[in-house]
């Protein structure tokens, strides 16, 4: 099977490999064959799956002419504020679009839906709990953490439906402020601009840190990103409990998305 490494740490001597098949493995550095040991994340590799563990791992050699090609296209997309349209972010047009009555009135509307089957579906396990206080301990225990679970919930769509507020900044950021930012993983040559600050955001997705971006970017009002740079990356902790024929081992999959870059203002 072919795969790519996702994770390896030179402490354990452990990694982990994401197969073609979807599926992750993990592996030992003793069973790396390439003729170097340094073993560089996101190598192509090919290996055998054993027990759900990836053995006599090589890794897949690339070309010296896909390397010139890949060197040739990055130089390619490098732009320049000739070629590139350069225009201030309109913040007071998103600062209106954000006071919008309309938009906050949407938002309570959708939300009350939900709230009143919230509570509708509450009466079902209410109903239960109280039915089965004195026949069934069992079924009384459970509806009464379904009905706190549920009673949870509504709390939080009441506070969304009585502060709209942040759910319709997400809503404007992601559509607005989104279309209007520039977002480049190189300086464009000639281009003339103010650095704000230096942005490393981490999030458990890419659309989680995708909000941050934008959330942050916009409160320090940037017009750019240049020098982005997005990386996944994944760090497995592995366990073992028991022992002999009892023994387990329990691996626990971190994610992690990272974004860099500087945040700039046009001059």
């Amino acid at each position: 099977m072919k795969g790519t490494v996702l994770d390896f740490s030179n402490t354990e001597n452990s990694g982990l490999i994401l197969g073609e098949d979807g599926n992750r493995y993990i592996f030992d550095i003793s069973d790396y064959k390439g003729k170097n040991k340094s073993i560089d994340i996101d190598c192509e590799v090919d290996f055998i799956v054993d027990e759900n563990i990836a053995k006599e791992i090589y890794p897949i050699k690339i070309k010296e002419s896909s390397k010139e090609a890949i060197k040739i296209e990055k130089e390619e997309k490098t732009p320049t504020s000739s070629s590139l349209n350069i225009k201030k972010v309109d913040f007071k047009s998103i600062e209106n679009e954000l006071s919008n009555p309309k938009h906050s009135e949407a938002i309570q509307k959708e939300y009350k839906i939900y709230l009143i089957l919230s509570i509708l579906v509450l009466l079902i396990p209410l109903y239960i709990m109280f039915t089965a206080k004195t026949s069934n301990s069992g079924i009384f225990v459970l509806s009464m953490l379904a009905s706190l679970f549920i009673a949870f919930y509504i709390v939080k769509l009441f506070l969304v439906f009585s502060s709209p507020y942040e759910v319709v900044k997400k809503m404007v950021l992601k559509k607005s402020y989104k279309e209007q930012l520039k977002i480049w993983e190189t300086t464009p040559k000639g281009l003339e601009y103010e650095e704000i600050r230096r942005l490393h955001i981490e999030g458990k997705s890419f659309e989680n840190s995708e909000e941050q971006l934008l959330e942050l970017a916009f409160n320090i009002k940037a017009d750019a990103i240049i020098n982005y740079s997005y990386q996944h990356s994944t760090s497995s902790n592995i366990k073992t409990s028991g022992f002999g024929k009892h023994k387990s081992i329990d691996t626990k999959i971190n994610e992690y998305h990272i974004i860099d870059g500087l945040a700039i203002r046009f001059l």
